[in-house]
């Protein structure tokens, strides 16, 4: 059921109850669930992190894709690991997560600057593009909750997906966005449905497959193998596949 990554527990995952796969999108966050375990889903689009959260009962795990635990200089082990993982040209979407010290910037213009004064370099567009987002989990997460949310990237789940190959096309275009559902299909039937019930003014197609990868990660539970790494909050560095 769950080819491409090493079976792990966290000691959290039961056979029982959702698991949830996150991703941003203009409207917020797309949030597809996987009930188990029957293993159908739903897709639903949520303002803000924090109602997911606040659910009773919970989801048992919640992988999402944003940078969890941000480096006070330097690259983050996990990310250059991904990137190791991917290969080109893939790898150039594991971009390098943004140090800490950004999270107080409002303008690209100051969020550059406090990076250059943190490490001597400036804030990728991507990263900046980002921003609101990852500040806004981080004023959520704790160690304790990271034990059952947990960062993914996409590309890096969809490689292990793929017997370990990375993907040949960028995820932007039809032929990406054919060769991610046809990934996706055979573990979640339901998701065509979804994309066309999708309101595409709040979130992509793109963002539904990479909240629905999440997912798939979210269930499998697979841990990869860069070094582990703390943040200054305590927060681990790492990227589950």
């Amino acid at each position: 059921m769950c080819e491409g990554g090493n079976r792990v527990s966290v000691g959290l995952f039961e056979d029982s109850g959702i698991v949830a796969g996150v991703d941003g999108c203009p409207g917020g966050w797309v949030n597809f669930e996987v009930a188990l375990p029957s293993r159908t889903t739903t897709v639903v689009i949520i303002p803000k992190l924090s109602e997911l959260l606040a659910r009773s009962p919970r989801p048992k795990l919640v992988a999402i894709d944003i940078p969890i635990g941000l480096p006070t200089e330097g690259a983050r082990a996990c990310d250059v690991g991904a990137r190791k993982l991917l290969g080109k040209p893939r790898s150039s979407s594991v971009f390098p997560a943004p140090v800490r010290a950004t999270l107080a910037a409002s303008t690209y213009k100051e969020a550059c600057k406090l990076s250059q004064e943190a490490q001597g370099k400036s804030l990728s567009r991507q990263a900046f593009d980002i921003l609101a987002k990852i500040r806004e989990v981080d004023d959520l997460i704790t160690p304790e909750l990271q034990t059952w949310m947990f960062e993914i990237h996409p590309e890096l789940s969809f490689w292990a997906l793929n017997d370990r190959f990375s993907l040949k096309h960028k995820k932007s275009t039809r032929e990406g966005k054919e060769e991610r559902l046809k990934l996706l299909l055979p573990h979640f039937p339901a998701i065509k449905t979804h994309l066309t019930e999708l309101d595409r003014s709040r979130a992509s197609a793109s963002d539904l497959l990479d909240a629905a990868v999440a997912a798939w990660t979210a269930e499998c539970v697979s841990r990869g193998v860069v070094p582990r790494q703390f943040d200054s909050k305590g927060l681990r560095m790492e990227i589950v596949y």
